[in-house]
């Protein structure tokens, strides 16, 4: 049967001397649980030492996170975790009042406790605060103070939704331990069980390679999960298939599907947020409803907003999440969307959330934003990253036939004034790394008007056809209405554009109509940037109805991108 410890219950004797905590590449970077409660008295010793009663404690290493974690807490002194340690954040953490624990002293303090024994107390759950640091549901930094015993029901709820499966796993996560998702997820719940840490978070997909003959156990981002199964079609082969948790912000469902296709498992995805904690999960995706977890109440209140009642809240009443939902069954909903996302548009309320669902039910589409904008009255627009079946569509009948069919499609639901007017496509919708979409950014989209005349292809230098092959010098200009869409310090030409690009010089250079039936390789190895002079080399090959480009850097023959085309059937 599997176990799982109060965080306050752990000592020194709780597990074996040897027993691995966290682990690194080779055996020697194995962390054990001796080496932990030496590092413990060590910091517990140097912060007892300081007048602070507030401590900063930030580091990407899980080891010296636990060994300040417990070493603080045992010194009975108060933590904050801040995202990072930028001056700004350091100052909202605590300022000049607050002691700092960075991996630098606890890499130290870790060293100069090895060896050593001392016997704690046990932790009063009730007492022991930590602070954590969060963007907030608006955007708006806030800190959300929590006592132990709150962190403990939590992780007494996760253990028993998935303990069992959980057990004799290794635990990866790309998400921060600075974050309570992380903190919570990839830290502490292995920890109470006992299973073993990989002591370095996942940053690059290309990680997962390595770790295929494993029994592991992935905490990951939306953001991590969109790059792990980018432009990749084989499965990996994980033996046994891994355990998969996601939470932090919106997985969009074409991103779900595609990921437990390749994974071959299916994901478990968790609601909440840092000032509720855990509410709700489900597996399957968004045909599936959220299902509370173990203890967990929820109401819709008139204004359709999702009020929770929480075992690990301070108090036993509802509190208002700031999302909107509609109850399904008892202990299940479906999410709408921000509260503050429900806008009037001619008089008539419509959810932000709602109408972002229903897109991602598009084939068309793989992620989308929308959100009210106001000039002589309010109406919405909508940011799209198309699917790979909505990047063949757009390449071959453009972004007006693109638009008129989302339009189409929204209108099975909503009415026409209710349906997006603006409309932006992009590779990536600007998200923070806990996957919150930063607003004013995508704002910035839609700030140019349209232009039917910046939406032509710059003026080609110069054009070289011999038979089926076309090479077509161009440069973008700064001022291309093609860098719409991107962060405005770091403009590039998006994928979608470079293969709009191709299609018309196809059908301008070699007269070829046909539209693209699918994308069988792309591949961008660097951003085009305004200005660059480029290369445009086109090969038509007949008797394979297929097109191959590349597009090189003029004078050095520098990749930025290359794919395969594969053509509409001739009629």
């Amino acid at each position: 049967m599997s176990v799982c410890y109060r965080i306050s219950s752990l000592t020194a004797q709780t597990y074996d001397h040897q027993h691995v905590v966290t682990f690194g590449p080779g055996q020697k970077d194995a962390f054990r649980w001796t080496d932990l409660w030496g590092g413990v008295a060590a910091v517990a010793a140097h912060v007892e030492s300081h007048p602070h009663s507030l401590w900063v404690l930030h580091t990407e290493s899980i080891p010296c996170f636990l060994t300040g974690f417990f070493g603080l807490l045992h010194a009975e002194k108060e933590i904050t975790l801040p995202a990072n340690m930028q001056p700004g954040s350091l100052r909202e953490a605590g300022g000049l009042d607050a002691g700092i624990l960075d991996e630098t002293t606890l890499t130290a303090l870790i060293e100069r406790g090895r060896g050593t024994t001392v016997k704690f107390a046990l932790l009063d759950p009730g007492h022991a605060v930590l602070r954590f640091h969060t963007s907030g549901s608006l955007g708006s930094r806030k800190i959300v103070s929590k006592v132990l015993s709150q962190l403990e029901r939590e992780i007494e709820n996760l253990h028993a939704v998935w303990g069992a499966d959980l057990e004799n796993r290794a635990f990866y996560s790309s998400v921060s331990h600075q974050h309570i998702y992380g903190f919570l997820f990839s830290v502490m719940l292995p920890l109470c069980m006992g299973q073993a840490i990989a002591s370095k978070r996942l940053f690059n997909p290309d990680a997962l390679n390595g770790l295929q003959a494993k029994a592991i156990v992935l905490v990951l981002s939306p953001a991590f999960l969109k790059r792990a199964v980018q432009n990749r079609t084989a499965p990996y082969n994980f033996q046994p298939s891994p355990f998969i948790f996601c939470a932090g912000g919106v997985l969009p469902g074409v991103t779900a599907r595609v990921a437990e296709r390749i994974f071959g498992t299916r994901l478990r995805e968790a609601y909440g947020s840092t000032e509720t904690g855990g509410i709700a999960y489900r597996v399957g995706g968004e045909s599936e409803p959220w299902r509370c977890f173990p203890g967990i109440n929820i109401r819709v209140a008139e204004n359709s907003g999702i009020e929770v009642q929480s075992p690990y809240l301070p108090d036993e009443g509802y509190i208002a999440t700031g999302d909107a939902g509609r109850l399904v069954a008892p202990g299940a909903f479906t999410l709408l969307g921000r509260l503050d996302s429900i806008v009037k548009i001619e008089e008539k309320r419509v959810a932000l959330g709602e109408v972002e669902n229903r897109l991602r039910e598009s084939p068309l589409v793989e992620d989308v934003y929308v959100l009210a904008l106001e000039q002589s009255r309010q109406f919405l627009a909508a940011v799209i990253v198309l699917s790979a079946e909505g990047k063949a569509k757009f390449i071959s009948t453009g972004r007006r036939e693109i638009t008129a069919n989302l339009r189409s499609h929204l209108k099975q639901w909503f009415e026409p004034t209710t349906i997006p007017r603006k409309w932006r496509y992009t590779e990536t919708i600007p998200r923070d790394t806990q996957g919150k979409v930063l607003r004013e950014a995508v704002i910035g989209f839609f700030e140019r008007a349209d232009s039917v005349a910046q939406t032509q292809l710059p003026e080609p230098t110069a054009v070289e056809r011999d038979g089926d092959r076309l090479a077509v010098r161009l440069s973008f200009p700064p001022d291309s209405v093609y860098f719409d869409g991107h962060f405005p310090s770091f403009r590039l030409l998006p994928g979608v554009v470079q293969l709009d690009c191709v299609m018309r010089l196809v059908r301008q250079h070699l007269g070829i109509t046909r539209g693209v039936a699918e994308i069988p390789r792309l591949k961008f190895s660097r951003p085009i940037f305004p200005d660059v002079p480029l290369v445009v080399e086109i090969q038509f090959e007949p008797k394979k109805e297929q097109i191959q480009f590349r597009y090189l850097r003029y004078g050095t023959g520098e990749v930025f991108s290359s794919g395969k085309l594969k053509l509409q059937k001739s009629q």
